[in-house]
């Protein structure tokens, strides 16, 4: 194909065998290795937004961007053990079959860029809500859709479906979704690439609530996720691992905001005036 790209390693989990067959010993990854999928996880994304910038993407990572996003990746692998990235068991059994959909639905798109690489911290790419680059772009959406009636918050689970439903296809059909993968991937999109790859993704809102307490969602709530994620993670279920793939500065911020917005809505409610 006349593209060379570095992929992660091949899931280790078996196809399925007869019965009479003893399962293989399956290899977890180690310290090392992990390590060194966050060296490949950061080199990935520098190199898409510098693609990106290179073939006109609208709304690429800055340079200011990528050095933040560089000091925030460093800060989380000197901890000890390491945070803000994957557990050893959800690389294993969750982000790697996934990783390998995605390198193979790239690779049949014969898209113009390296795939890309799933990881936390998740990169600017991805935090639609919170990169400068994109905030804008998003703050617009996000208002159309919130003056649709969501302004009062969200109050169970249901209402939280609809409202990421109607956010997710407000900026599928004004083309914004387009925008963000092109950024994602650092690469300009055919229109037959963006239709084949768009269902894989998604626009989601990361919000903490309760079925008896209703929540204002938070426009720095807005993440760009495989859609396979954002399923598994609906409703905040499994909680610690979208908090290490977000990373959880980020989500303290999300946490800080969406409490000061839900506590002012209530205030207002008690006055009289909302």
């Amino acid at each position: 194909r006349g593209r060379a790209t570095e992929r992660a390693p091949r899931a280790s989990a078996p196809r399925k065998r007869a019965a009479s067959a003893p399962a293989p010993t399956t290899k977890r990854p180690k310290r090392d290795e992990m390590d060194r999928l966050a060296q490949l996880a950061l080199r990935r994304v520098h190199a898409a937004a510098a693609a990106a910038r290179r073939k006109g993407v609208a709304i690429a990572s800055t340079d200011e961007t990528m050095r933040a996003f560089e000091r925030l990746c460093t800060a989380s692998s000197k901890k000890t053990p390491p945070t803000d990235r994957p557990t050893v068991e959800s690389y294993k059994d969750v982000i790697q079959p996934l990783q390998e959909a995605l390198d193979e639905l790239w690779d049949a798109l014969d898209i113009d860029s390296e795939s890309v690489m799933l990881w936390g911290p998740c990169p600017p790419t991805e935090c639609l809500g919170q990169a400068p680059e994109t905030k804008p772009m998003m703050g617009t959406a996000w208002n159309a859709v919130m003056a649709g009636g969501w302004a009062g918050g969200v109050n169970d689970a249901s209402e939280h479906d609809s409202f990421v439903a109607a956010l997710d296809g407000h900026c599928r059909d004004r083309g914004l979704l387009k925008h963000f993968l092109e950024r994602r991937y650092g690469a300009v999109l055919t229109p037959y690439q963006y239709a084949e790859l768009a269902p894989a993704w998604c626009v989601d809102v990361a919000i903490d609530f309760n079925d008896r307490e209703m929540s204002v969602p938070v426009l720095e709530g807005v993440f760009l996720r495989p859609k396979a994620l954002a399923n598994r993670w609906r409703h905040g279920m499994r909680r610690s691992e979208w908090v290490r793939y977000m990373g959880a500065g980020r989500v303290d911020a999300i946490v800080a905001r969406y409490s000061a917005a839900t506590n002012l809505l209530r205030a207002d409610e008690h006055a009289g005036f909302a």
